[in-house]
């Protein structure tokens, strides 16, 4: 995390608000994760077509999938922002088939 920059000082302010009152949010994952406008609706899209046609899903794909719209990414990365998108699709109540398919 960059040290004192307002983009860190909110996030890290939205991280203890998130964590103290047991909040998940996508949009969070998101923003802490520096994800930009583009790579955050190739992602979606690809969970609103995975979630359409209900086809099955493993974790490596996800990660795979992830790794692709955001390069920079390691597989360890990639798996623990699945960890937190998942928490946060359950609490929004998005996404119920990647869920169930999921299963963390």
């Amino acid at each position: 995390m960059e040290v004192f920059t307002k983009e860190a000082l909110l996030i890290d302010i939205l991280d203890t608000i998130c964590t103290k009152l047991n909040i998940h949010s996508s949009a969070f994952v998101f923003l802490s994760r520096s994800y930009s406008d583009n790579e955050i609706q190739s992602l979606y899209s690809y969970f609103v077509r995975i979630e359409h046609s209900k086809k099955s899903l493993s974790t490596d794909e996800v990660i795979s999938k992830i790794q692709e719209i955001k390069p920079d990414t390691s597989s360890q990365t990639a798996e623990a922002t699945i960890h937190e998108l998942i928490a946060a699709f359950q609490d929004e109540e998005r996404f119920p088939w990647i869920i169930s398919q999921l299963k963390l």
